[in-house]
């Protein structure tokens, strides 16, 4: 499953692995980002996540993400 490999990818050394390194950059702007239009775009998560996977054709919304990576 998808949410297996984002542990995997992100638990990795971003000292050692660019991909790791990349991800830990950008990923908390994502996530940050997505927590502040709560209010905004609607109250509830998990239309976020719904709406990021059919307008954008993601996996997984920002906050699947986010749970995934385990912070």
């Amino acid at each position: 499953a998808l949410a297996d490999r984002i542990k995997v990818l992100l638990g990795g050394d971003p000292r050692k692995d660019k991909a790791v390194a990349f991800y830990w950059k950008v990923l908390p702007d994502l996530w940050n980002y997505a927590a502040h239009r709560v209010p905004e775009i609607s109250d509830d998560v998990v239309r976020i996540d719904v709406a990021m996977k059919s307008g954008f054709n993601w996996e997984m919304g920002p906050f699947e993400l986010w749970d995934a990576a385990g912070v």
